[in-house]
C-alpha cells in the first residue's frame, strides 16, 4: 500500500498530471505579455481608432495623469516598453515553471555541462557503464 509512495516513478507520473494546466497557463502569461508589448509601443498608430464617448475614461485618466491625447498614448508607450523590455525575462521564467512539472524536461542537468567533462577528464575519459552499454547495445 505503501510502496507507490517510496518510488520516484510514481510522485513523477503523479507531477506529469499538473504539467498541462501549468503549460497553458505559462503559454497564455507568454502570449498576452507579446500582446501587450505590441499593443503598448504601437499605440501611437492605432489610438485614433478608437471611439470615445463623453463616459469613457482612460487609464492615463484613472491614475491623474489628465484626459488629452498625449498622456493616453505616453502611458500605453510606457506600459508597452516595459513589457518589451521584461519580455525575455518573462518568456524565460514562464519556460522554467512549465518545465519544472516535466520530468524529461530540457532545463535539466546535460551531459556536457562543464563540471561533467572535469569529471570525466578526471576519470580519463572513460565512458560511464550505462554508456558501454548502450554503445554494445547499438555495435550488435
Amino acid at each position: 500500500m505503501f510502496t507507490p509512495l517510496s518510488q520516484t516513478q510514481s510522485w513523477l507520473d503523479w507531477a506529469r498530471h499538473f504539467a498541462l494546466p501549468i503549460a497553458v497557463t505559462a503559454f497564455s502569461v507568454v502570449v498576452s505579455w507579446w500582446r501587450r508589448r505590441s499593443e503598448g509601443t504601437l499605440s501611437f498608430v492605432w489610438d485614433w481608432s478608437i471611439p470615445r464617448g463623453p463616459d469613457n475614461h482612460s487609464l492615463a485618466e484613472l491614475i491623474g495623469l489628465g484626459h488629452s491625447t498625449f498622456a493616453r498614448i505616453g502611458l500605453q508607450t510606457a506600459i508597452g516598453l516595459i513589457c518589451l523590455i521584461t519580455l525575455p525575462a518573462v518568456v524565460r521564467g514562464c519556460a522554467l515553471v512549465s518545465a519544472g512539472f516535466q520530468p524529461n524536461a530540457a532545463h535539466r542537468r546535460r551531459r556536457d555541462a562543464p563540471e561533467d567533462r572535469r569529471a570525466d577528464r578526471a576519470e580519463g575519459g572513460r565512458p560511464s557503464s550505462a554508456e558501454t552499454t548502450a554503445l554494445r547495445r547499438l555495435e550488435a
